[in-house]
């Protein structure tokens, strides 16, 4: 299978071991570390926060949008799909939302983000309608087909108030399936470790201009830092024993560029989701130093929070989870990683925290499952999907 996508098969045991150490996490209340102790002391504008990502990071990106749209108000995609675009299903991960993109029904995951946010697992839609999109698929992407991110604009389409102006759409940049920058990385056309390419084009920068609304100075790509890294523990925010199980690295990094440091003024807040095999484990720092986020953020005041994801049984590639193997409450305001992540960004902009509380218990699993076979389309989508891949099991 592709680099940087999900394993083709899960062993059971794992998944029963993951699901057990899941459900002890719900249940566990006493951390070593105060959730966010160790977080820099700023002042977030709440009219300005957004996320992007890269690959899995944008898969994880439109999820936390769709499930937190109250807070974030934009959403940047490189090579990368709908929301609940692999239903559960990892034969869908890697056909539909890679390879072949007329397996997706935008009219089913519509109500798929409707049914979620009427079951209470998802912000009102009516928060969407203002948002800002940015997506992106290089010319050159072997992995990640171009129609699965215009898949990503079409569904968003649905929510926007004006789509023509709040979706900026680039499908013509040259790139392999990874961070597209200016100088750093890869030659252009490469696909393979660290998945950052030079192509002298700025995909960082492009979203950012996009996302944030008010006007930003140019940035000069590669310009080192001036403002401060500070590491800081995921851990603490979900339990350090529980860590593997959801597929998260026990720290996180955030950026405060130099004009934002001891709250001297309000700045936007941006949350850069690093995509398939290219966690600290494999790459080291090198998606958060020279993604092409920290130039912009010195120059216009923009605090970067970097979440970091890792590797275990499920998630061999240390994708972020956009494929159900921490659950099936992955891609709501209850999934494992969207609301560590989420409670991480309540702490930095100064909000109470989200409750710490997990879709885990079977239960709330067949509300949130019977919510979505509810959705418009579930029926229709289902047979067109078997229609058109009868090996293929549609979850609808």
């Amino acid at each position: 299978f592709a680099v940087g996508t999900p394993p083709p098969s899960l062993d059971p045991r794992g998944a029963e071991m993951i699901r057990g150490l899941l459900a002890l996490a719900a249940a566990a209340s006493v951390v070593a570390v105060k959730p966010g102790a160790d977080l820099p002391k700023v002042d977030v504008d709440m009219a300005e926060i957004s996320v992007s990502g890269i690959s899995s990071g944008a898969f994880m990106a439109v999820q936390m949008h769709i499930s937190y749209s109250q807070m974030i108000n934009g959403a940047g995609i490189l090579a990368g799909g709908p929301y609940w675009c692999a239903q559960d299903t990892v034969a869908l991960a890697l056909t539909a939302c890679m390879t072949d993109p007329e397996l997706i029904s935008p009219f089913y995951l519509e109500g798929i983000v409707r049914a979620t946010a009427l079951s209470g697992f998802a912000d009102d839609t009516r928060h969407l309608a203002n948002s800002r999109v940015w997506v992106m698929s290089a010319r050159n992407d072997t992995v990640v087909d171009t129609g699965v991110v215009k898949a990503a604009a079409d569904l968003y389409s649905a929510f926007l108030t004006d789509p023509s102006s709040q979706i900026e759409a680039d499908y013509t940049h040259d790139g392999e399936h990874s961070q597209i920058t200016v100088g750093y990385g890869n030659p252009c056309t490469t696909l393979g470790l660290p998945y950052i390419n030079a192509c002298g084009f700025d995909a960082a920068g492009a979203a950012l201009k996009h996302l944030i609304r008010r006007e930003l100075v140019p940035a000069v790509p590669g310009a080192a830092p001036q403002g401060t890294m500070t590491k800081f523990s995921q851990a603490a925010f979900v339990g350090a024993l529980f860590t593997d199980a959801f597929g998260l690295q026990d720290s996180g990094y955030v950026y405060v560029p130099p004009q934002c440091e001891g709250q001297k003024n309000i700045c936007a807040l941006h949350v850069a989701f690093h995509g398939c095999e290219m966690t600290l484990d494999d790459i080291g720092q090198q998606f958060v130093y020279h993604s092409g986020h920290i130039p912009w953020a010195d120059a216009n005041g923009i605090i970067i929070l970097f979440p970091q994801a890792k590797s275990n049984l499920l998630n061999p590639k240390g994708c972020w989870d956009w494929w159900a193997y921490t659950g099936t409450a992955y891609a709501s305001n209850v999934g494992a990683q969207t609301l560590t992540v989420k409670r991480i960004m309540d702490s930095l902009s100064g909000q109470p925290l989200t409750p710490n509380t997990t879709l885990s218990d079977e239960d709330l699993s067949a509300r949130l499952e019977a919510a979505y076979r509810r959705a418009p389309g579930a029926a229709e989508a289902a047979a067109a999907l078997l229609s058109k891949r009868p090996n293929v099991t549609a979850q609808a």
